[in-house]
């Protein structure tokens, strides 16, 4: 009988362990956790609405509401809102060439001139466009401040997801930390209660059998630590997040001292016959391809890669750009 009794107490030692490391699986991935719930509930019922833009007077969509958290009051979103204040002060300049639009008064701005100077993103990637006016202003944007609004636009969308990539290494981090602390502090008090023990008592086995149990918990934690490294990545993130802050800031103050933020700009040079910083007429345009470089070597060495890069300066020669009697994206 004594035997079957160890095998029972080496099942229920597995077990314990098996709903441990379970239960701290479950505690550092929460967003594990919501995606195994997703997939027990199955597809959701309606496709997501569509946020491609509509028609000038058509009914615009609305931001999905959270059933869990406002949006705007997570990290990213109160990093988004910072941003598009920036992305509004960089918009602002570039509209005082055209008479008819007036982004000071800004629960009336027309949905035509949110979308052509890219205002009002969300914090769930997409934007808040406005009511459409049924005599919207006629304008039309020139290569170099598409340029602008589209890197505008893409900062303040790394922003955000920075800022949310570093939250979460950072509650990772700290969930990690007390875990390894409470794991090794119990593990310790087992021990030594085991190394006081005389005899081999059922209540001393036990007590051996839960030191085994949580010593092996805590390597388990500590490798995990290692592996997902949120520490590094917090670090990585949040330096990117500072750097994409300056780099914002660098482009509002260029767009606020330039002296010509209407004409177009002549980008490639066909007689330097290469497409480096060189090749570029017009000094706007270089600032501009700098800029962008920037952003995707912020990008690269946070782990982001190409996402929410903007697009390098166009062409004199390129699109004919956006007018506002329209809907179009730009």
């Amino acid at each position: 009988m004594a035997w079957i009794k160890r095998i029972l107490l080496g099942i229920g030692a597995a077990a314990v362990v098996v709903l441990l490391v379970g239960g701290l699986v479950a505690w550092l991935w929460p967003e594990g956790r919501s995606d195994v719930a997703r997939w027990i509930a199955g597809p959701p019922a309606a496709p997501p609405t569509s946020t491609a833009p509509q028609p000038a007077g058509a009914a615009q969509p609305a931001a999905a509401a959270s059933t869990d958290q406002d949006p705007w009051s997570t990290v990213a979103g109160q990093e988004l809102q910072r941003a598009n204040e920036e992305h509004w002060y960089i918009a602002l300049p570039l509209t005082r060439c055209f008479r008819e639009i007036d982004l000071s008064d800004t629960q009336n701005v027309p949905g035509q001139v949110t979308v052509a100077f890219m205002l009002g993103q969300m914090p769930d990637g997409s934007d808040s466009w406005g009511a459409s006016a049924a005599h919207p202003p006629e304008f039309e944007l020139t290569n170099y401040q598409r340029s602008v609004l589209l890197l505008s636009h893409s900062i303040a969308r790394a922003r955000a997801q920075l800022a949310a990539a570093a939250d979460a290494a950072q509650t990772k981090m700290v969930r990690y930390q007390w875990c390894i602390v409470i794991v090794g502090a119990l593990t310790t008090i087992l021990v030594s209660i085991k190394s006081m023990s005389q005899g081999q008592s059922r209540p001393y086995f036990v007590v051996g059998i839960m030191a085994v149990v949580f010593s092996a918990a805590g390597t388990a934690v500590s490798s995990m630590n290692s592996f997902d490294s949120p520490n590094a990545s917090f670090v990585k993130t949040e330096r990117g997040l500072v750097q994409l802050r300056q780099l914002h800031l660098d482009l509002a103050l260029m767009v606020f001292v330039e002296k010509d933020n209407c004409s177009g700009m002549e980008t490639i040079d066909a007689d330097a016959g290469n497409s480096g910083n060189s090749a570029y007429r017009d000094e706007r345009a270089k600032r501009l391809a700098d800029m962008t470089n920037r952003l995707k070597e912020i990008l690269a060495t946070s782990g982001f890669g190409g996402e929410g890069v903007g697009a390098a300066p166009e062409t004199a020669g390129g699109s004919s750009g956006h007018t506002g009697s329209t809907t179009a994206s730009p």
